[in-house]
């Protein structure tokens, strides 16, 4: 027979699961909310401060302006997210890959599909392909400084 201290309810082992997935829970919130208040500060300041005043009829009708009003800014804002909530996901989850990069990609992947969703009716192909290229290429830079900070450790 069982002694009472080795005896445990199912319901007992269920919450004492729940809380050993809180931490990481709260990890990977915590590098969300720091990815998104870097994504809107740096895309409200690069927009105020370089695509605005420089977006005229003449500039946005070639390409080469177009990349470095729209596209490089994008590139910029997706890595400064991606550098920020990699960065501030806690030592004990970054150990862990796949839970890294998701602290890490989330916030600046779902703003460009946000962006997709809510404007699909008047993307062209550069308009789909360009912004998704520069939101990749800012994540995958990202990344690999994020590694590199952390000396390579995987």
């Amino acid at each position: 027979m069982r002694s009472s201290s080795q005896e445990t309810h199912p319901w007992q082992r269920r919450s004492r699961s729940r809380t050993a997935r809180a931490p990481a829970f709260f990890a990977l919130m915590r590098a969300w909310a720091a990815g998104i208040v870097v994504l809107l500060l740096s895309q409200y300041m690069l927009w105020s401060a370089v695509t605005e005043p420089l977006s005229t009829a003449e500039h946005t009708g070639a390409f080469g302006w177009r990349l470095l009003l729209f596209h490089l800014p994008t590139l910029l804002c997706a890595f400064l997210a991606t550098l920020a909530a990699s960065r501030i996901h806690p030592e004990p989850h970054r150990d862990r890959p796949v839970p890294h990069l998701v602290a890490g990609l989330t916030v600046p992947l779902a703003n460009r599909a946000a962006d997709m969703a809510l404007n699909w009716r008047v993307l062209s192909v550069e308009g789909i392909a360009a912004p998704t290229a520069a939101v990749l290429a800012g994540c995958a830079i990202a990344v690999v400084l994020d590694l590199a900070m952390d000396g390579g450790r995987q």
